[in-house]
């Protein structure tokens, strides 16, 4: 695959926590670096998922790091990644350019975290996944909120197990007044 770059080609959502901002991501993976000359990234603030944007000035990473978000909405960005690549034996370069939209919901409603030691998957109903933690933010009762409770957690039901959303349920009492706080039983 001489001379190509992977862009991605999916839309992320995320979810921001009361008067939280959030960091967006995206990096070019060339499938031949040799070939590689230059990657840029221009990151833009759009209207809708179909505006074309403005260029959001000096942010020409491939992180970027918004504002804090106060009002409930969803806002779009787009991260433009240009690539060139040197063709061939005369070193010349061609560009490839992408366009990688984002989008970011601000609720006002609190937000789970559930998080597994090198973040990874649960995937067993039997098994307990050990060292996961769970962090709730941006409750408007401000004893609800807290950060890392550590718990175990595998996964449970049985129709929705293949679908990417799987049911979790977990041991911990910490973690049991937190999804009560949200009015959600999670099969304690």
């Amino acid at each position: 695959m001489k001379n190509k770059v992977s862009f991605g080609s999916y839309h992320e959502m995320n979810i921001s926590p009361s008067g939280e901002a959030v960091w967006l991501y995206w990096k070019a993976v060339p499938f031949d670096e040799k070939n590689i000359v230059q990657v840029t990234y221009q990151w833009y603030r759009s209207a809708d998922e179909k505006d074309k944007g403005i260029a959001i000035p000096y942010e020409t990473r491939k992180s970027y790091k918004t504002e804090n978000f106060t009002d409930k909405g969803i806002y779009y960005y787009y991260c433009l990644v240009t690539a060139r690549i040197a063709d061939g034996s005369d070193r010349s370069a061609k560009k490839l350019t992408r366009k990688v939209p984002f989008s970011v919901a601000y609720t006002g409603l609190p937000t789970v975290y559930l998080e597994t030691l090198k973040k990874s998957a649960i995937k067993s109903k039997e098994d307990w996944t050990e060292k996961a933690n769970i962090s709730i933010k941006g409750a408007s009762n401000t004893d609800w909120n807290f950060d890392k409770v550590a718990i175990k957690i595998r996964g449970r039901g049985n129709t929705t197990w293949g679908s990417p959303n799987n049911r979790m349920h977990s041991n911990s009492t910490e973690s049991k007044k937190s999804w009560e706080c949200l009015n959600i039983n999670a099969g304690f």
